[in-house]
Parts: structure tokens; C-alpha cells; sequence
């Protein structure tokens, strides 16, 4: 199956913010998450 963004902990996504990958830093942005390059807060729904 393909990789959802709602499978991604915050845990996951700073471990993939970290490495610097922009190949990585592109996925992540494909799938509409935002990267900050601050430190993740938990996530809040509006």
C-alpha cells in the first residue's frame, strides 16, 4: 500500500527532517505536511 500521511508519527518526521535528504524533505512536502525546521509541537486540528 502506498505511505499516508496519517501513518507518519511526529517521532518519524523529525527522525526524516533530521537526515537533511531533500529527496526525503520533497516526499514529505508531496504529502501536504508542512516541515518546520522547529521543533515539532503537537499536532493541533482546527
Amino acid at each position: 500500500g502506498t505511505l499516508r500521511a496519517g501513518k507518519l508519527t511526529e517521532k518519524v518526521l523529525k527522525v526524516f527532517i533530521a537526515t537533511g535528504n531533500p529527496h526525503i524533505l520533497s516526499f514529505i512536502e508531496s504529502l501536504g505536511i508542512k516541515i518546520a525546521l522547529t521543533p515539532i509541537l503537537p499536532t493541533r486540528k482546527n
